[in-house]
């Protein structure tokens, strides 16, 4: 691969064949620097046409980079030999082998410099080639001419100006045979283009093999317009270096249109060398537009394929469709899935068009055009492209035509139909609707019911509170009395006692089922708290249980004081009532930080992990209590959680299901003690 570091370090048999030809490009140079100097009009220091220039610059660039000091010392020494064998002096010689070494590595350096390999598949790429001939020539000529005044007192001009056309025109023929790639350089003529080469053989011999005028020289041009667009690029790059070969002989030899007699040596090398890097360049931009123009149109075809093949392959239907200027529609391409789903006959998918008959009844040609009118009127995409989706029913299924329409400025446009069956899913989500109407609609009667529950609950709460007040106001009055004997004192207390536990059930009841509408307000949770102990203190020292508070100053929380009153005494019973006899409940008050904590803490059974969240539930009890018949229902836990969540307290329990639980309260701190909210 050309391009210096591109070339990669080969193998023992690809190394051996790259130095081999390295070592033959270097031969060749030398055999044509011979060549050239021998065919030197007599008398000049210089050359008409330097072909070596071209093979010394596919020398460097065929070596990897890290080897060019190699080559170019080799090129050194053949061009150097090449202008002694040819009988030009010692001097001369060297300096021109300095110049002609210095002017290949410039010409193979410009065309490597971005790093990727040279070659010849674009105009751009020709205009590279063109830039680094004349950097290339230039240097050549600036040093032949200096070479030639130093050593042999001759003006540079006439030296710098003869050696310029000549290494330009031979860089320009020779290095493009090594620039032309396989891939893009293929023929692309008829089997006419193998009588190119001949015509233009005959032509050039026509031209400049007989004592011609000048006008006739331009039958060579539609013959290399011929070849640029009927031959590979490397073909026509071998047809240039043979037909300079042939124009510089036949004019050296004294016939053709630029042998003048009344032109000097200088004048008829400038005119021919300028004649040939002219049509070599032209037919070079030329095959180079050509092979772009190959490049994009195989290009837009492999895309074309591609769409083809992701239309007709597609897991939805898919048409793609023309319309023209006159608002007709025509099939470009389309796949069975569109087809079947919209029931069209139109035979597409082998690169046929098919008209739509806009006109037509059938419901898949309409829903057609109604997709396609619908993007018409559509502003919602980008880049110009528009797109809009219907629903229609074709044959009783429901189908979803997402067209999407492109606008070239200078073609046709086009309109992208996609078909997809909702059918299934159009009944799926009409289902769910449906089901959600249900669902909303259970949901209100249910409210609706639990509505009335509440109302129930709580008018039959309140009727039974008076009663339940009566009765105990009256056991009181009774068990006050003197003449009471000792069974009826027990049967009035049993009484009393049953009462007050139906009396905190209703309260219970009602604290669960009715809003409260107070407001929140700073509370003393340490008075509360010492006030609760003291409430149950009476009732735990029956069971020789002791509640102890450690003594804390005043911490203000922001909550209800009656909800907190009742979350305080729920609590504190609830540990009284499981705590054995002999223990104690510890109570405390973390008043450091936001929010407040107060901790109840029992020496009961405690409560196994799996059920701490458990005994929080509406008529939800733990295992020790449904096992040993504790006395309760299980609403004390259930109310507090309810009361908790009401004024953003949260409470929790902590045990580890054998020695103890603690109940754990945390209550926003309140900013002041006279906060209300």
């Amino acid at each position: 691969m050309l391009g210096g570091e591109s070339v990669p370090v080969a193998s023992p048999p690809q190394s051996s064949r790259l130095v081999l030809m390295v070592s033959g490009l270097v031969a060749l140079t030398l055999v044509l620097g011979i060549a050239a100097v021998a065919l030197a009009t007599y008398g000049e220091s210089t050359s008409a046409w330097w072909p070596a220039a071209g093979t010394a610059v596919i020398a460097v660039l065929l070596a990897p980079r890290r080897t060019w000091a190699w080559v170019i010392a080799a090129l050194l020494v053949a061009t150097a030999a090449s202008n002694l064998v040819a009988g030009r002096d010692l001097g001369l010689s060297l300096a021109f082998a300095v110049t002609n070494a210095l002017e290949a590595w410039v010409v193979a350096w410009l065309l490597t410099r971005r790093g990727a390999a040279p070659r010849l598949a674009t105009v751009r790429e020709v205009t590279t080639l063109i830039v680094a001939a004349i950097a290339g020539a230039a240097v050549a000529g600036v040093g032949a001419g200096s070479a030639v005044a130093l050593i042999e007192g001759e003006p540079w001009w006439s030296t710098a100006f003869s050696v310029f056309p000549s290494h330009l025109s031979a860089v320009l023929t020779v290095v493009p045979i090594a620039l032309a790639r396989r891939s893009e350089a293929r023929s692309t003529g008829s089997a006419l283009r193998w009588i190119q080469p001949w015509a233009l053989g005959i032509a050039v011999v026509l031209v400049f093999g007989t004592p011609a005028q000048l006008p006739i020289t331009f039958v060579l041009f539609p013959m290399l317009m011929w070849g640029a667009f009927a031959l590979s690029m490397r073909a026509l790059a071998i047809e240039l270096v043979v037909t300079a070969a042939a124009v510089t002989t036949f004019t050296m030899l004294g016939t053709g249109p630029f042998a003048l007699e009344d032109w000097g040596v200088l004048e008829r090398r400038i005119v021919v060398q300028g004649f040939l890097w002219t049509f070599v360049a032209s037919t070079l931009y030329v095959s180079a537009a050509r092979i772009e123009q190959l490049t994009a149109v195989t290009r837009v075809r492999r895309r074309e394929e591609l769409l083809r093949s992701g239309i007709l392959g597609a897991p939805i239907g898919m048409l793609l469709l023309r319309e023209d200027d006159n608002g007709r529609l025509w099939i470009i391409e389309s796949n069975a899935r569109a087809r079947r789903s919209l029931g069209l006959t139109a035979a597409t998918g082998s690169g046929m068009e098919a008209p739509i008959d806009l006109a037509a009844t059938d419901e898949g040609t309409q829903a057609v055009v109604e997709a396609v009118h619908a993007s018409t009127g559509s502003d919602d995409a980008d880049d110009g492209d528009r797109a809009a989706s219907v629903d229609v029913s074709v044959a009783g299924r429901m189908l979803e035509l997402t067209a999407t329409r492109m606008d070239p400025e200078d073609e046709d446009t086009l309109v992208i139909v996609q078909v997809g069956d909702v059918t299934e899913q159009r009944q799926h989500l009409r289902a769910v609707r449906q089901a959600l109407a249900a669902e909303k609609e259970a949901v209100a009667t249910l409210r609706a019911a639990d509505r009335e529950r509440e109302e129930f609950v709580a008018s039959v709460s309140h009727e039974l509170r008076t009663p339940i007040t009566s009765i105990v106001g009256f056991v009181e009055v009774l068990l006050d009395e003197e003449d009471v004997n000792p069974v009826q004192r027990r049967h009035l207390e049993i009484v009393e006692r049953n009462a007050r536990r139906l009396g905190g059930l209703v309260e219970d009841i009602l604290a669960l089922t009715v809003a409260t509408t107070a407001r929140r307000a700073a509370c003393d949770v340490s008075r509360l708290a010492a006030d609760a102990v003291q409430d149950v203190s009476t009732g735990a020292e029956q069971r020789r249980v002791s509640i102890v508070m450690r003594d804390s100053p005043a911490t203000f929380v922001v909550g209800v004081r009656a909800d907190l009153e009742r979350i305080l005494i729920n609590l504190l019973s609830n540990a009284a009532k499981f705590s054995p006899p002999g223990s104690t409940v510890h109570v405390a008050i973390d008043r450091q930080g936001d929010p407040v904590r107060l901790t109840i803490t029992d020496e009961g059974p405690g409560i196994p992990a799996d059920q701490l969240e458990h005994v929080f539930g509406r008529f939800q009890r733990g295992t020790f209590a449904t096992e040993n018949q504790v006395p309760g229902v299980g609403l004390g836990l259930a109310m507090v959680r309810e009361l908790a969540h009401r004024n953003d307290f949260t409470v929790r329990l902590v045990s580890d299901g054998e020695h103890g639980t603690t109940a754990v309260v945390e209550m926003p701190r309140s900013p002041s003690p006279d906060f209300t909210t």
